[in-house]
Order: C-alpha cells, then sequence, then structure tokens
C-alpha cells in the first residue's frame, strides 16, 4: 500500500507536469511519458496482492484463461480505490492503461461489494469534459 502511495503521488506530479508542458505547447514530455506508465504498471502489478485471496491460484486461473471468482479481503480493495481511480483518469497514460484500471475499479465494485468503486470507474466516462485543459 505505501508503495501504491508512492506511485500514484508520483504519477499525479507527472501528470501535473505533462498538462503544464502541453499547455504551453512544448512536445518535450517523452521521458515523463515513460516515467508514468512505468508507475502505472506497479500499480497494475499490485493489483492480485491486494484483491485476491490466494496468489497462486489466480497465477493458475489467469494461464489457464479462467475468471477470477474467490476475491480477497475488501480491505484490498479499499486501499487499491484512489490509486486505480487516479490511473483512470490520468490523462499522461495511455486508453489502454486507463481502460485497464477503470475494469479493475468495476472488478472491486462487483465483486467485493464496494460500491465506490463502480462508481469511481464512471467517473470520467460521464463527464467527458473532465480532463480536458481549456486555453485562457
Amino acid at each position: 500500500m505505501v508503495w501504491n502511495t508512492y506511485r500514484k503521488t508520483r504519477l499525479m506530479i507527472l501528470d501535473l507536469a505533462f498538462k503544464c508542458l502541453r499547455f504551453i505547447g512544448s512536445a518535450d514530455y517523452g521521458s515523463i511519458v515513460t516515467d508514468a506508465a512505468g508507475l502505472a504498471e506497479g500499480i497494475a502489478a499490485s493489483i492480485p496482492f491486494h484483491l485476491i485471496a490466494d496468489t497462486q491460484e489466480y497465477l493458475q486461473h489467469v494461464q489457464a484463461g479462467m475468471r477470477i471468482v474467490q476475491p480477497g479481503r475488501p480491505l484490498g480493495g479499499l486501499l487499491m480505490l484512489h490509486p486505480l481511480h487516479f490511473a483512470a483518469v490520468s490523462e499522461i497514460l495511455s486508453h489502454e492503461m486507463r481502460e485497464y484500471m477503470r475494469r479493475q475499479l468495476r472488478w472491486i465494485g462487483d465483486n467485493m461489494g464496494i460500491g465506490q468503486a463502480s462508481l469511481l470507474a464512471d467517473v470520467s466516462l460521464r463527464n467527458p469534459d473532465l480532463n480536458v485543459i481549456r486555453s485562457p
């Protein structure tokens, strides 16, 4: 959880820098996009450890292409809400990564009974202008 808090906070800073560079018209933001993708991958890699009761069973299910049916404790889902939500709405990440994070939030809502996760998954979908920077 501590590492995900670090990753989320650093991702927030990189996202803000990305928005500022884009606002001033600079196209030199390749390294921060790469750093942000690495942070998001770290958050994604921690998902099984927070959301699944048995990681060995999870790996077997994933390798066999089966659906995960036994979630872990709801505390893991609660700890992942904010890192997943910020990654889902962060402009610096790829569309595919944001969609993956949204799907994880929906999974938490559907399988762990945490309704707030479902709401957070749909926040940016309900408001398409949420992540748009407006010129002065």
